[in-house]
């Protein structure tokens, strides 16, 4: 992810993405949970998880 919003400069996006993810103020269960709302659906189409 980082080398596609700063290609020219990856360890330093790497870093900031990093420290935004670790000192965030949400609930990560809730993260995850919107995430697999998401994300589940869309694998599914392609083949049963198992």
């Amino acid at each position: 992810m980082a080398a596609k919003v700063a290609p020219r400069e990856v360890s330093r996006a790497h870093q900031s993405m990093h420290h935004f993810v670790a000192n965030a103020p949400w609930k990560y269960r809730a993260v995850l949970a919107v995430a697999g709302d998401w994300t589940l659906p869309r694998l599914e189409r392609h083949a049963p998880i198992g």
